[in-house]
């Protein structure tokens, strides 16, 4: 099975870098989706992008992805 799209748990440092590296067409993947515990930074964060990914619920972001990436910090 290849992988097509990933969603991201976590969008601190991390996070918020694969989102830019996809964004820049330097990760050839699509986002299905990203969740966090902060989901108004993560919103506000997501609207600058052109086409941003969608902010989902874990399991929304679980069912739309062929791999789960876990960013989230210690808490």
């Amino acid at each position: 099975m290849a992988i097509e799209s990933i969603g991201i748990v976590g969008c601190g440092a991390i996070g918020k870098a694969l989102v830019q590296a996809v964004d820049d067409g330097k990760l050839a993947v699509r986002i299905a989706g990203v969740t966090s515990r902060t989901e108004k930074s993560v919103r506000a964060f997501l609207a600058a992008f052109k086409n941003p990914p969608p902010y989902l619920s874990m399991d929304e972001l679980v069912r739309a992805s062929d791999l789960v990436v876990e960013a989230a910090g210690g808490h």
